[in-house]
């Protein structure tokens, strides 16, 4: 990450704070316990690396077409333990049964782990006199009294909610096509598509403590309740078309007539069943597929929301008539 925003250091910090406190009539801060000098851009960004892997098969003949695609994508974000990883499959197919038919289909599918999306705000706001971390408690040290409540050490988004959620896409989208020439001048042409999608959104908060050397024990508690969090969406849209077309030369002039029919069907629905502890302190255990199991908790999880799908109907007629003229020498 090399264009960064421009900040003060911690010299520079002091100097300016040290004027606006002059300015207000306030008394002097006292930095005693916020000596460092931290870059909080140099903290929480990173040189992402990206990785991109493809195999594809493809066949043509006379009469059919085919191609074969996958593909494996990584990409990591500028912030720290960002990652989003992808997995690709793409299906094309066209087969010419005759002269006047043909049928083929359309699949493209993939799978994707999306990074946990981190704030960059709290680095550009937190006071460079605040340190990261203090070893002799193993914590995160907490930021200066007069921004603390406001902001929160940026190493607690990069840190600390780097591996407390899992959310997972699905997306497939295909189509199908049948298309008969029923005469020398009229061609009908039918066709499917379904496009749908899910996704699967696990969350876990866990408790937070700073370290802050100005109260004592030095053990701040942030986040005292611990809470899981999970989201599914389902979403589907189906398509269907029928379309005849005319097609017809007189001379230097060319007719075409379509008329068509068309059905749309799209529903979408959401679940939300959340789950959250109601004792400071209790731990939870996440499975392998990532459901919740609150080793001793009370939960209430809300009723699924859904909302109906909807089918809707077109009917669409056209005619577009182009006159040509050659000209020949």
């Amino acid at each position: 990450m090399t264009d960064r925003i421009k900040l003060t250091d911690a010299a520079q910090f002091k100097t300016l704070f040290n004027e606006q406190l002059a300015n207000q009539g306030a008394g002097p801060y006292d930095y005693t316990n916020w000596q460092a000098n931290t870059d909080w851009q140099d903290q929480i960004f990173q040189d992402g690396l990206l990785n991109y892997n493809n195999l594809s098969i493809s066949n043509a003949t006379e009469k059919n077409k085919l191609y074969v695609g996958m593909g494996y994508t990584t990409e990591q974000g500028l912030i720290k333990h960002e990652k989003l990883q992808k997995i690709t499959l793409t299906l094309n197919d066209e087969l010419q049964i005759s002269k006047s038919i043909k049928f083929g289909f359309n699949f493209n599918g993939y799978r994707a782990h999306l990074p946990v999306t981190k704030d960059v705000g709290n680095a550009i706001t937190a006071a460079p006199i605040a340190p990261v971390y203090n070893e002799e408690y193993g914590l995160f040290h907490t930021l200066p009294s007069f921004q603390r409540a406001q902001v929160f050490n940026p190493m607690y988004d990069v840190e600390l909610r780097k591996e407390i959620a899992r959310n997972l896409e699905y997306r497939a989208v295909g189509s199908i096509f049948g298309e008969a020439k029923l005469l020398r001048d009229l061609t009908f042409r039918a066709s499917f598509f379904v496009d749908y999608g899910f996704n699967i959104n696990r969350s876990y908060t866990p408790l937070v403590i700073f370290y802050n050397p100005e109260i004592t024990p030095a053990r701040d508690s942030v986040v005292k309740i611990t809470s899981v969090n999970q989201e599914q969406n389902i979403y589907t849209k189906v398509q269907s078309d029928y379309l005849l077309t005319y097609k017809r030369s007189f001379g230097h002039h060319n007719l075409t007539a379509l008329a068509g029919f068309t059905t749309y069907y799209n529903s979408f629905e959401k679940a939300l069943p959340p789950f959250s502890n109601k004792r400071t302190g209790l731990s939870l255990i996440i499975t392998a597929t990532g459901t919740p199991m609150p080793t001793s908790a009370t939960t209430a999880p809300s009723a699924a929301a859904a909302a109906p799908g909807k089918w809707r109907r077109f009917l669409t007629l056209c005619a577009d008539c182009t006159a040509t003229k050659t000209n020949t020498s």
